[in-house]
């Protein structure tokens, strides 16, 4: 399914706003650290070329959340040596795969399904073992098992399910606005506008790397522009720094 693009006009004032809100951070003397993630991945398209191409020009990595069960050999040959973390995005993909109500054993056997299919793919050492749920939907009651399977972390969207001590979480700001299918809808950039407010006003830490979620297969051409054009006004900024996705679990704090 293809997201419908913002007009022009919204676009434009979107970013108008976007910069007003990053030049007030500069000012303040922070640094607005990002971070890219992407869903869905499954095989090597056009559109990850192009992502992966946008990522090496913006010298950072982005993760891709790839389904193991559909996971195809060309992706893991156009993902070798390539600007990209792969990590666990749930198993079969389905709905609820891994939310409330569902019995944990049937959850822990998915998961562990779908690790044991990625290291046959990808191979056990070229995959981070970072678990990102399904339409962001996780149980709780499983979330705290996590860290017990091998996992070191998790990624998820926002809001968050309650944070465990022993399991590390950055969730992502989704580009895309999924009850109406719109892509940088006024919705999103209210929530974009608003946490980086918070982080500056000091009711937010401003350290904490802020992940985008973009989703390489549900954007056209135009949406692809839009996407392509925001994560590079974002790179010219000064009060931005990428954060390469695979050190996000291993060199960040919580």
């Amino acid at each position: 399914m293809i997201c419908t693009n913002p007009q022009e006009g919204e676009y434009r004032e979107f970013l108008q706003k976007l910069e007003r809100e990053l030049d007030a951070f500069a000012a303040a003397g922070l640094t607005l650290n990002l971070w890219w993630r992407d869903d869905d991945a499954v095989a090597a398209t056009v559109e990850i070329e192009r992502l992966l191409a946008l990522a090496q020009e913006l010298r950072t990595v982005v993760a891709l959340a790839v389904i193991p069960a559909r996971a195809e050999a060309s992706l893991a040959r156009l993902a070798e040596g390539a600007p990209c973390a792969l990590w666990q995005h749930g198993f079969t993909h389905n709905d609820n795969e891994f939310g409330e109500g569902r019995p944990l054993p049937v959850l822990k056997e998915a998961a562990l399904k779908g690790a044991k299919t990625l290291d046959r793919r990808f191979g056990p050492r070229r995959w981070q073992r970072v678990f990102v749920p399904p339409f962001h939907s996780l149980s709780v009651p499983f979330k705290a098992l996590l860290s017990g399977l091998g996992y070191v972390g998790v990624s998820a969207g926002d809001p968050l399910t309650p944070s465990l001590e022993d399991l590390r979480e950055f969730g992502a700001l989704d580009l895309v606005e999924w009850p109406q299918n719109a892509l940088l809808a006024p919705e999103v950039a209210k929530r974009l506008l608003a946490e980086l407010a918070l982080r500056r006003n000091g009711k937010s830490d401003p350290e904490r790397p802020l992940g985008l979620l973009s989703h390489h297969l549900a954007f056209d051409d135009r949406g692809w522009d839009l996407v392509v054009g925001l994560f590079r006004f974002l790179a010219r900024h000064k009060a931005v720094a990428f954060l390469p996705a695979d050190r996000l679990f291993t060199e960040t704090r919580r």
